[in-house]
């Protein structure tokens, strides 16, 4: 792989840790060191309903314990407050964002540890951040875990997918103008206007983790 190319990752303090946004954000950015940094922040003060369904519209119609996933995942985000940013980094950025960000369960990523490129062993954002007693409380009544302090895309094409679904909070990015066109390294320096992005998505959709 060409280690000229740069990677992007779309993440956001949720909603139940935006108060703690700057204290989350500036652990994640010394815990991930070299192997990347923010090229882009933005708080959103109220998430409107239509861009959390399209955020996490992969989810709809999946149940789990009970729970529609989706229907609990857009309440959790509409009309509340996020803090975005997106990551620009060496090819393998999403991966080493994903473990510091921890597993999905806080109760699974608590014990878990996060390697920084020094060598130190550190606590994943999940693990370090999240509440004990709700994770437990969630836990004890069946409930699936989605109070876990920050998202992040599971790959190069859902973070693609992701800059799409929150474009008109981040048209005042400059390498992006008029929010029309997505400037990324990410496959190969190409330029990918918004309108092609439903093909590539499709074209790639079995690529997408979710």
């Amino acid at each position: 792989m060409n280690e000229t190319l740069t990677e992007r990752c779309f993440v956001f303090v949720k909603p139940e840790h935006f108060s703690r946004a700057s204290e989350v954000m500036d652990y994640f950015d010394s815990a991930l060191q070299s192997y990347g940094s923010a090229i882009f922040y933005r708080a959103v003060d109220e998430v409107p309903k239509e861009i959390a369904g399209a955020h996490y519209g992969l989810h709809k119609g999946k149940i789990k314990q009970g729970v529609d996933i989706h229907q609990v995942l857009v309440e959790q985000l509409t009309g509340k407050p996020v803090s975005l940013a997106v990551y620009e980094g060496k090819p393998g950025l999403t991966k080493k964002i994903i473990d510091l960000v921890g597993h999905r369960d806080p109760a699974i990523a608590r014990p878990q540890r996060f390697i920084k490129e020094n060598g130190e062993s550190v606590e994943t954002i999940r693990g370090k951040f999240s509440d004990p007693e709700e994770t437990e409380a969630r836990a004890l009544a069946g409930k699936y875990a989605t109070m876990n302090v920050m998202h992040r895309a599971d790959s190069i094409i859902s973070t693609l997918r992701e800059l799409k679904v929150w474009t008109q909070f981040l048209k005042e990015y400059s390498r992006w103008p008029e929010g029309e066109a997505l400037v990324l390294n990410l496959l190969g320096g190409l330029e990918f206007p918004f309108r092609e992005l439903d093909a590539l998505l499709e074209r790639y959709s079995p690529l997408l983790l979710v």
